[in-house]
């Protein structure tokens, strides 16, 4: 994001983030669909080697975002086993709605405490829509933790246990969601809690 609106060139960023490609896209809503094209781009020589055009049902953004990562792995020969391609390619239908109210959390800047509000309400909203939809929690779990910085000042004894809950929901319907991990990791590690936060630990069954 440091490089939003940036006039650098390619090589210049692809230098500062020490990276051999770009990734370039953009994502065009249209009603109930959405568009996106994308591009990929060596970071030395400025050179375009890849671009591809995906269009979808709004409800399918999910599958269209797999659809991507599987041609940019491809493109880039990407390693992918057997069990991260079948992730890629289980990808889930989420409403539009859902996952409007989702990014509406997702792109709330946060500079005060109302901020904050917003982004659960956005959240909550997305879950109380369809509360199989697994990001929305871990979106509500990382708006608490926030809210619970001493910055905003959210009382810690009541923000705690709304922040395991909305995770272990987030890992009970998704075992698999890389994000909700790394989340409960911070939450035992902020509790001094080592052997917990190491990443062979079932957190399920704790």
């Amino acid at each position: 994001m440091q490089f939003k609106d940036t006039r650098l060139s390619v090589p210049q960023i692809a230098s500062a983030l020490q990276v051999d490609a770009i990734l370039e896209g953009s994502v065009i809503r249209e009603g109930g669909r959405v568009r996106v094209h994308a591009q990929l781009i060596n970071g030395a020589t400025d050179e375009h080697f890849w671009s591809g055009a995906y269009d979808r049902e709004l409800g399918d953004v999910l599958a269209l975002q797999s659809d991507v990562a599987r041609s940019i792995s491809d493109q880039i020969e990407i390693v992918v086993s057997g069990a991260e391609r079948a992730r890629l390619v289980a990808a889930l239908h989420v409403k539009p709605e859902v996952y409007e109210s989702y990014l509406k959390g997702m792109s709330t800047p946060i500079y005060k405490r109302s901020d904050i509000e917003k982004r659960i309400a956005y959240f909550q909203e997305a879950i109380n829509r369809d509360p199989t939809f697994a990001p929305a929690y871990v979106g509500l779990a990382e708006a608490y933790e926030d809210l619970g910085d001493s910055f905003f000042g959210g009382p810690t004894n009541e923000i705690g246990p709304k922040i395991s809950s909305a995770i272990r929901k987030a890992l009970e319907l998704d075992p698999q969601l890389a994000e909700a991990h790394v989340l409960m990791a911070d939450e035992y590690l902020n509790r001094w809690r080592w052997t917990e936060a190491s990443p062979s630990t079932t957190w399920l069954s704790r």
